[in-house]
């Protein structure tokens, strides 16, 4: 479910599970749905602030990398679970094969060094396309789409350029031979069968993902924080010079066997599976014991 605010949170019996990330929600869950399956998603020791606490009642914490998964192991979440987490592969498909040599280039990530990119690619006569750099900056809204996005109190989203709105992400990623990106940015760019340089956080990154580094870098989920690695122009020069045309169909297979959406929600779906009986019968007993006043006919359990 999405909610702003805890007056909007749904009837609980209407509700089969809730997932949440954000630590500005960890309270709510200490007082509400607490019979209810939770999940809170874990992105590991880069953001240790947006971990749930330990004690939340009947919360799972799913461990979105393997090393998420040893980071809560190591800090008191035995039970803890991995799955990974997934991209829409129909959605974030290769347009064509890469070009012999790189012409474009997109940043997709909001934290790096715009300056130092754009005249590391104007040396290489690469051009460059800015997607979601601004979304952090003052100014935007706190839905996080930024303002070409418009979020109506009523819950309507009005989308005032679709060319830049965040989901129309594959659009302004498909002629690009280069992606600046971290994380899931990194993943798009690999499901797309594109050449991708791991980077951000002002000048540190982990350079282009190549086949030797591909294990490594997926590990930390393209943070950055294999070799945290402080570019200069003439390093991010040569760094991209490592791009070679068989890039985009290595990331393509590397991201069908590892970050298919369909896989990852089967993961989710087990372990909902695994939680939800107790949760059932107590719905049914009472929808039963509300209707029975009524004419005494039982109720049967909701279709899930």
């Amino acid at each position: 479910m999405a909610f702003r605010s805890p007056r909007e949170l749904p009837d609980e019996s209407q509700t089969d599970a809730v997932v949440f990330q954000l630590k500005e929600t960890f309270p709510v869950w200490r007082e509400r749905f607490l019979d209810i399956p939770r999940f809170a998603i874990c992105h590991g020791p880069k953001l240790p602030e947006e971990i749930a606490p330990p004690d939340l009642p009947n919360t799972t914490h799913l461990a979105l990398t393997r090393e998420g998964l040893a980071y809560l192991r190591g800090h008191g979440y035995s039970g803890a679970v991995y799955t990974g987490y997934g991209v829409d592969l129909c959605r974030f498909v290769p347009p064509a094969e890469l070009a012999d040599r790189p012409r474009r280039a997109v940043v997709h990530t909001k934290y790096g060094d715009r300056d130092l990119i754009s005249q590391a690619c104007e040396r290489l006569g690469i051009e460059v396309t800015e997607l979601g750099v601004r979304s952090w900056q003052p100014g935007y809204s706190v839905d996080h789409y930024s303002d070409i996005v418009e979020v109506r109190p009523d819950g309507i989203v009005i989308d005032h350029d679709p060319r830049t709105a965040a989901w129309h992400v594959e659009d302004i990623l498909a002629p690009a031979d280069i992606v600046f990106g971290m994380g899931r940015s990194a993943v798009e760019a690999l499901a797309m069968g594109k050449a991708c340089f791991v980077y951000g956080y002002g000048a540190v990154g982990d350079g282009m993902v190549t086949a030797d580094r591909l294990d490594a870098f997926a590990k930390v989920n393209f943070s950055g924080r294999v070799w945290e690695r402080a570019f200069d122009i003439d390093a991010m020069v040569e760094e991209l010079r490592l791009y070679s045309v068989d890039q985009g169909a290595r990331h393509r297979h590397y991201a069908l066997r590892h970050y298919d959406l369909v896989a990852f929600l089967d993961r989710v779906e087990e372990q909902l599976r695994g939680r939800r009986s107790p949760w059932r019968r107590r719905l049914v007993r009472s929808t039963a014991a509300a209707i029975r006043p009524l004419g005494g006919r039982r109720s049967p359990a909701r279709r899930r």
